[in-house]
């Protein structure tokens, strides 16, 4: 007998995701004593002792999703605490065509508090340099996330707006974890979709001496890259894994071209024209000119940590103007582009 009749539109969104996950797991543990276990303890003769409690998830449907949804919500907060720390660094504003048009010193802290799901935020800005007092400041606690936001094995986070609305800011965020430093991007777009703006933050663990990359050069990003894209949709926060390359190419132009395969699926280009910008500290951005509630569209970063190593950050929308998936890729340069060096220090 079928668990319920329903038409396939009346069917939640992500309802087969997350049954398939959780037979995936429940499957994996059992709903009994756990099958290395089996042979001790059914042996007639065997000398009787008591059993470790067996994993076991909840028996009701309902009970068991919200307990699958609460581990993978469980794995995002120790994502999330890759970045804890003091972080000094700078928030930059830079105006549409990538120029740096204001810069302030910050330092930022996230401390675990007593509680295990407990952090601690802290902001500073400097208007007037570090040795005058915070011209702003920012504290908050943290003891869950939001849905707008995830946050993948290494630390690195996608955060946005959840739904484009006419006459509202839309913005997204990117943040890069690399060891000591991370490398932020803030992308705005103004009530009317244009783009307009972004922020970019320079962050740096205290005491630890990492220091800045150099600003990107379009031959740093030339050639064949491969590696693995994680990929978390807005029904489920776990990531679904796949190999993926990315071929970029100087066309006759002089502009750059990105192709890019996630294991077997070409990735869609964005709905919008898109501006491509070099940033300091080795970063990039593909930020469509408009965006709008009724044609589909994705904004993307990307950081080089390293010489021949690459971060992207994607996250897109649907015809609606809804947030649907983000995806963070880490790849090294196979090959570069002939002609082009290969990016140093």
């Amino acid at each position: 007998m079928a668990l319920f009749q329903a038409n396939s539109r009346d069917i939640p969104k992500g309802y087969f995701r997350l049954v398939g996950r959780l037979t995936a797991c429940l499957q994996t543990f059992g709903q009994g004593r756990s099958s290395h276990l089996s042979t001790s303890w059914d042996t007639p003769n065997a000398r009787r002792r008591q059993a470790p409690a067996p994993l076991q998830a909840p028996s009701s449907l309902g009970s068991r999703l919200s307990w699958l949804v609460a581990t993978a919500m469980g794995s995002q907060w120790e994502n999330f605490l890759h970045n804890l720390g003091e972080w000094h660094g700078s928030f930059a504003s830079l105006d549409a065509s990538g120029t740096i048009v204001e810069s302030t010193p910050s330092i930022l802290s996230l401390e675990q508090g007593e509680g295990q799901r407990l952090v601690q935020f802290k902001l500073r800005r400097f208007g007037n340099g570090l040795d005058s007092s915070p011209t702003r400041e920012i504290s908050q606690e943290y003891r869950s996330l939001g849905k707008q936001v995830v946050f993948f094995d290494s630390g690195t986070f996608c955060k946005g707006s959840l739904q484009v609305a006419p006459g509202t800011v839309f913005g997204a965020e990117f943040g890069f974890v690399a060891g000591d430093r991370r490398h932020r991007l803030v992308q705005l777009h103004s009530p009317e979709g244009a783009f307009e703006s972004l922020v970019l933050i320079r962050e740096f663990r205290v005491g630890r001496g990492a220091s800045e990359r150099p600003p990107l050069q379009d031959d740093h990003l030339l050639g064949h890259w491969t590696g693995q894209a994680a990929t978390i949709s807005a029904d489920w926060p776990e990531p679904d894994l796949a190999p993926c390359a990315l071929d970029v190419h100087r066309g006759s132009d002089g502009t750059l071209t990105f192709h890019t395969r996630i294991g077997a699926v070409e990735e869609p280009c964005g709905g919008q024209p898109e501006q491509l910008l070099l940033l300091p500290d080795s970063g990039y951005c593909l930020v469509p000119l408009q965006v709008s509630h009724r044609e589909a569209f994705r904004v993307e970063a990307g950081w080089l940590p390293l010489p021949g190593k690459l971060e992207r950050l994607i996250r897109r929308y649907d015809t609606s103007g809804a947030w649907i998936s983000a995806t963070w890729i880490s790849a090294v340069l196979e090959s570069p582009e002939a002609g082009a060096p290969r990016a140093r220090g």
